[in-house]
């Protein structure tokens, strides 16, 4: 059986495209294109000088959880578990374009530490001075939601958008 030069290349190239996650549908999953879900996010900012850190974990189907510690005490942290709200669902979209073009590492020191993963592309920093507008947006945009979740939980629980957990004492 003769196979045709063209069509042995196009039956390859689709093959290989077919194996390749996202390659005849766009970005894949959560990575942009026509995706209905987001990738899966990992924020995880510490201060260490303030005795301070976030860590914020937001799922492909929008459930958050964020830990959040404000000193050296077990009694210190709190736990908040919410949900994206189609507006904040919509602003990481925005917020997280193109972030698969983004550097790995930017500057670094020993008191500061933003860890940001998006699916499968994690970056890190301890300045967010001279790093890229896509790095800017996507903190600021994390920073805003973990701060509209967390605001309720200094006062009583009368919403039901969030749950909070504070540690015995």
């Amino acid at each position: 059986m003769k196979v045709f030069p063209r069509v042995w290349a196009l039956s390859s190239i689709m093959t290989l495209c077919a194996a390749l996650p996202g390659c005849l549908t766009g970005m894949g999953e959560g990575m942009g294109g026509n995706s209905s879900k987001l990738a899966p996010v990992h924020y995880y900012f510490v201060d260490a000088m303030a005795r301070y850190d976030r860590d914020m974990k937001i799922t492909p189907d929008g459930s958050v959880e964020i830990a959040e510690r404000k000193g050296p005490l077990p009694t210190d942290i709190r736990r908040v578990t919410s949900h994206l709200s189609p507006a904040q669902e919509s602003q990481l979209r925005t917020a997280f374009r193109d972030w698969d073009k983004l550097s790995r590492v930017y500057s670094s020191d020993f008191a500061l530490l933003i860890d940001i993963t998006y699916g499968d592309h994690q970056v890190q920093t301890s300045s967010m001075n001279r790093v890229p507008d896509t790095l800017k947006n996507a903190k600021n945009a994390l920073d805003e939601i973990a701060l509209e979740i967390l605001g309720p939980a200094t006062r009583p629980a009368t919403s039901a958008s969030a749950v909070i957990s504070m540690p015995e004492k």
